[in-house]
């Protein structure tokens, strides 16, 4: 493994990238922290329903991948963060914040493909009901 004195230099943004990284940063901090918030609302409301209404379950999944998606954000303004914060390593950082970034999107996709089966599905079950 080769050590810092031998990597290549990497990018350094400006200033006023930094102040856009920082202004990013600190807005997926705030969405993190709401659906994180959100996510445990869900899941508590949920769980005290639960035994009342067992469909409620859908509630109680919202509330885990609220807050899945809420730590993918989390890590990934902390990544941003890093690019402001540190020297030498611009670039490494920006591309963990992407990695970061393009999590959130894949859970948010699978997270809407199932919502869409389960849609799917519940209007067959409906009209098969309706029509047997």
């Amino acid at each position: 493994m080769a050590d810092d004195a031998s990597a290549p230099a990497q990018h350094e943004f400006s200033a006023e990238h930094n102040r856009t990284f920082g202004k990013l940063a600190t807005g997926m901090t705030i969405t993190a922290i709401a659906m994180a918030v959100l996510g445990v609302i869900y899941i508590v409301v949920g769980a005290i329903s639960f035994a009342m209404n067992p469909p409620v379950l859908l509630g109680i999944a919202r509330g885990v991948v609220f807050v899945l998606i809420a730590l993918f954000l989390a890590s990934g303004a902390k990544s941003i963060r890093h690019i402001i914060t540190t020297e030498g390593s611009d670039v490494t950082n920006l591309m963990a914040a992407m990695r970061k970034l393009r999590a959130v999107y894949a859970l948010q996709l699978w997270s809407f493909a199932l919502l869409c089966l389960l849609a799917v599905l519940a209007v067959f079950l409906f009209f098969r009901g309706a029509l047997g």
